[in-house]
């Protein structure tokens, strides 16, 4: 539910009907205007919680059309020092070359998952995409990023491969939207460091090649594309403050439903304690305006914590407690196992089968 307001202006400008949108893109078409609501959500426990996956649930909001849901793991600064909070690499980028890009037939593309799993960390989607081996082109939109440490101070730090003189704009989204300028001052890579003052719980930044502000003539119009190698965001943190870095999410859930499954998060990677947040989405019609609405935002709800289960070995630490038993493999119970024996050993709800030396 990002809420990008020349999004729609460049894709009314291309021509392209709603229609032709995939979901996320035809509901642009309602203007967006982020506020306070004045019902703060309420996040319920989880349910049906197994190894890979749990049921987010909450209140219901009055007047809700729709919800957002953020699944999150947690890093806690060991010591003070500046932290990379989110690295892409872009590495896993398989397709295009220097002198041939490859570009997909759809406007919007998102590129963390489905026919474009090109990123190491989720929710990276770009308008009017191009590919080069390794790297990105267009309109890059990042994800979701919890910047609220440091009083919302942070650094985008981008390896361009792109031509002198060339400019790179990044747009970010947060408390306030700010916008940063650079211009690149090599032919092939370049780094440079944008710093803002605007994070928040979910915080986003927008990518721009702004091409050759200079080039009155549009003798680079064309075929001198900017292409990013590498994102990093960085971040000043304290010893003992906390980040939340996302996992997984859904920011269009229908209002009428208070429950959303996430299972088998690709994100996820070893992280087996998580936690849930939700926002929703209030609509009201533009009154000089009739068919388009603004939005009013609620708050985040409370963050809720979830532990994933871990098989039979948690499943017994429960149960230390319990007596142990030992079975044949026909079921005889026997008061301890002979040698050479297999068994079945069950202590509590943990069962087993040994075989005994």
């Amino acid at each position: 539910m990002k809420k990008l307001y020349f999004l729609l202006l460049l894709i009314l400008a291309a021509g392209i009907t709603a229609s032709a949108l995939p979901a996320k893109m035809a509901k642009m078409k309602k203007v967006a205007l982020q506020e306070a609501a004045s019902t703060a959500p309420v996040a319920l426990e989880a349910t049906d919680i197994t190894e890979t996956g749990f049921t987010a649930n909450w209140e219901p909001v009055s007047g809700v059309e729709g919800y957002a849901c953020f699944v999150y793991s947690k890093f806690v600064a060991p010591k003070t020092d500046d932290y990379v909070v989110l690295n892409e690499s872009f590495n896993l980028v398989n397709r295009g070359s220097v002198v041939e890009p490859y570009y997909p037939d759809d406007t919007y593309v998102d590129i963390s998952g489905g026919d474009f799993d090109f990123t190491y960390t989720p929710n990276w989607s770009i308008l009017e995409p191009s590919f080069v081996q390794g790297m990105v082109g267009g309109v890059i939109y990042s994800p979701y990023i919890d910047l609220t440490n440091d009083g919302g101070k942070y650094t985008v730090e981008l390896t361009v491969q792109g031509y002198a003189s060339q400019e790179i704009l990044v747009s970010a989204v947060g408390s306030e939207d700010q916008e940063l300028t650079a211009r690149l001052t090599n032919t092939g890579e370049n780094v440079i460091s944008f710093d803002f003052t605007n994070g928040i719980h979910d915080t986003y930044f927008i990518i721009v090649d702004n091409g050759f502000p200079d080039d009155t003539e549009g003798n680079y119009s064309n075929g001198y594309a900017a292409y990013i190698d590498n994102v990093a965001v960085i971040q000043h943190l304290e010893a003992g403050d906390e980040l939340l870095q996302l996992v997984d999410l859904n920011d269009y859930i229908d209002g009428s439903e208070t429950s959303c499954r996430f299972d088998d998060m690709a994100y996820r990677y070893d992280a087996t304690t998580l936690y849930y947040d939700f926002y929703g989405a209030i609509p009201e019609e533009d009154p000089y305006d009739p068919g388009f609405y603004n939005y009013i935002y609620t708050d985040f709800s409370n963050l809720v914590e979830v532990k994933l289960l871990s098989g039979v070995t948690d499943a017994a630490a429960v149960d230390a407690s319990a007596p142990i038993e030992y079975f044949t493999l026909q079921g005889v119970r026997v008061a301890q196992p002979a040698a050479g024996g297999v068994y079945i050993r069950r202590q509590g709800t943990a069962v087993d089968k040994i075989a005994v030396r």
